[in-house]
């Protein structure tokens, strides 16, 4: 099993480049070009340093009120582009603009199971979003662009819908399903501090109100369901992945060898 490698940063937690990952037919993701990330709102001068040196390209999956509330640092030589894959994304709780406060102190009184259902139906929308299907689609198009370094994508806490762009270039590069999950359940591991931070946060939205920690978790973590329930609606609406990425998001097949001519390399190398 391989999954995507941590980056070590001051205060991005869940930066990884998908490098050194698997393919089932024996090759590997090249490192240095393909990087996951969560908001660039915070960062050291050493991680400015870091990134500079690391990536050429910056996309932003974030809503614009999310982005308005928490804008990337912006760094010199380095191109940007925000694709918001919804126009927002609060309903789910799992933002902290000011606007989504409310829906989230509505969320944080649900029951476990029904904050999963919640949020595991936000993933079954992905698929067949207009916005959705715009962003990924973009993304790709972005990838198969000459780049000197990598490209960073990212949304707020690097789980969803940086999550869901990860599984897509994932799945055509050619990785096993299970090391796709098991790199989408990563996040829980690295944003552990963070989860206890968002915790202590909604406590506060909560008036001091006892809140299921299954809640919270549901809420603001990753779940083997949500990748479930992404991966069948795609099947749903389009019959398989590939069908979905030929008609959805715009990819020819010569687009998809020249992805994996370009990210994938023999172990060997």
């Amino acid at each position: 099993m391989t999954t995507s490698k941590r980056l070590s940063f001051d205060q991005l937690h869940n930066t990884r480049d998908l490098g050194g990952m698997k393919t089932e037919d024996g090759s590997v993701i090249r490192s240095g070009c393909l990087i996951r990330s969560s908001h660039l709102h915070r960062l050291s001068e050493a991680d400015q340093e870091k990134l500079l040196a690391l990536i050429d390209t910056v996309i932003d999956f974030r809503s614009i009120p999310e982005r308005s509330e928490e804008e990337d640092i912006i760094l010199p030589g380095i191109t940007y582009l925000h694709l918001p894959v919804v126009d927002d994304f609060s309903s789910a709780g799992i933002t902290r603009d000011n606007n989504s406060q409310k829906r989230m102190a509505e969320n944080l009184q649900l029951e476990a199971e029904d904050a999963r259902r919640l949020m595991a139906g936000m993933y079954t929308k992905f698929p067949h979003s207009e916005k959705g299907n715009h962003a990924f689609k973009t993304f790709l198009q972005v990838l198969l662009e000459d780049h000197p370094k990598a490209v960073l994508w990212h949304c707020s806490a690097g789980k969803d819908r940086a999550g869901m762009a990860a599984v897509i270039i994932e799945k055509i590069l050619g990785v096993s399903e299970e090391d796709i999950l098991q790199d989408y359940l990563a996040t829980n591991a690295y944003q552990k501090d963070t989860l206890a931070q968002f915790k202590q946060f909604v406590l506060k939205q909560a008036g001091g109100r006892q809140l299921s920690d299954e809640t919270i978790q549901y809420l603001f973590g990753a779940d083997a369901s949500y990748l479930q329930a992404f991966l069948n609606s795609v099947d749903e609406t389009y019959g398989d992945f590939e069908t979905y990425v030929r008609k959805a998001l715009g990819l020819k097949q010569e687009d998809i060898a020249t992805l994996r001519r370009r990210y994938l390399i023999t172990e060997s190398e």
